[in-house]
């Protein structure tokens, strides 16, 4: 090799390098389907202003589908206890009637108790925070009847077609009255978008209101970048290459130190018996190695261990060391108890913290403005 050949390979031999990491997508936002460029890894990195953790949801409509934020959607279970969701600013009056005068106009994302039905109107009440009662339009909110798939009609099973209205319209189009509907099923499958989506941001669009089918749910962590000509720029490295871990991850005690602990509990009688929530959900039954529940994927819930060996994760309890896991409270029981102690609430529920003496679970719960304690009889199965 000569001097002159020598001396380029020495000077260009880093750019070599550098190239020789990997090229990652960026995308305009989380929600985008579509690549808006491509960069190498150490640039992004190098660009990098911070991390974000997203709740994402996979839907499908007219055999499209989108990414969305979880919390711009609601399914027909969240709204099954008779509560509805404001979805724009609406007027609430007095009564059941357009010519009534307004008492207030309700904000989008108001949550709402259905009292009942009267023509084309809701009869609801809320916190705001004193106990606040009207009528507000039923096409101006969610609620449970936009997610009926059968319905019980003199005395006979039928499906259903569509909402329209104050009416649900029969495969026969025969025209149910919501305010006589009392037997019916929904689609568990389907959810409500709440929130328009940004055409310019997402690379499509959903009109609010839109039905979509749920196909899966992902919890993902997003690196933001800040590049010339792009501005904010959000990338992540492909599934497995990141810090949180897999969904078989198994990890020593040494190693799972080293992790951001969100909440750790032992059996009282056992510290080899523990479950420990770190970006995802661990137990341990020899105090050594941490086995990873995927079903939890990468979330942080609190945790418990009875002394009975029940382990509790957030809402959910298992039996036998984890092998399955239930609900042991809906959260339609939790609004029916803040509604019943004027305790307003946003979407944003979760449990923060929890603890249990004899049948008594003790939660602390962010309602969104605040963290209140909260107790669940769970032999009684109710909020005390």
């Amino acid at each position: 090799m000569n001097w002159f050949a020598f001396c380029a390979a020495y000077i260009l031999w880093p750019y070599f390098f550098v190239s020789a990491s990997p090229l990652v997508h960026f995308y305009r936002s989380p929600e985008s389907l579509f690549a808006s460029g491509q960069r190498d890894v150490l640039e992004l990195e190098k660009a990098r202003v911070q991390r974000q953790v997203k709740n994402l949801i996979l839907v499908e409509k007219d055999q499209r589908r989108f990414w969305i934020k979880d919390s711009d959607l609601v399914t027909g279970e969240q709204l099954s206890a008779g509560f509805g969701l404001v979805l724009i600013s609406a007027p609430l009056r007095q009564e059941p009637n357009f010519k009534s005068n307004s008492i207030l106009h309700l904000p989008g994302r108001t949550q709402v108790k259905i009292l009942s039905i009267q023509n084309e109107f809701a009869e609801i009440s809320f916190q705001s925070p004193a106990l606040v009662h009207g009528f507000i339009d039923i096409n101006q909110m969610a609620s449970v009847y936009d997610f009926i798939n059968q319905v019980q009609s003199k005395g006979v099973w039928s499906k259903v077609q569509y909402k329209s209205g104050p009416y649900l319209i029969l495969q026969n189009n025969y025209r149910v009255p919501l305010s006589e509907v009392q037997e019916f099923k929904i689609h568990k499958d389907l959810a409500m978008v709440v929130e328009s989506q940004d055409e310019k941001k997402m690379g499509q669009i959903l009109n609010l209101r839109s039905l979509v089918r749920l196909v899966r749910s992902e919890i993902s962590e997003w690196k933001v970048s800040w590049l010339k000509g792009h501005g904010e720029v959000y990338w992540k490295l492909a599934k497995g290459a990141d810090t949180i871990g897999t969904a078989t991850e198994n990890l020593t005690s040494e190693e799972i130190l080293k992790k951001e602990i969100f909440s750790l509990s032992f059996q009282p009688d056992n510290p080899k018996f523990g479950i420990l929530s770190s970006h995802g959900i661990y137990i341990t039954q020899d105090g050594k190695n941490w086995r990873r529940f995927s079903e939890f994927k990468n979330q942080n819930f609190p945790v418990f261990v009875s002394n009975k060996y029940e382990i509790y994760v957030g809402h959910f309890w298992s039996q036998d060391l984890g092998k399955t896991f239930k609900p042991f409270f809906k959260f339609s029981q939790l609004l029916e108890h803040f509604q019943k102690r004027s305790i307003s609430w946003t979407r944003n529920l979760k449990i923060e913290a929890l603890d249990k003496k004899k049948e008594i679970l003790k939660l602390k719960v962010s309602t969104g403005t605040q963290t209140l304690d909260v107790q669940f009889d769970k032999k009684l199965n109710t909020f005390l």
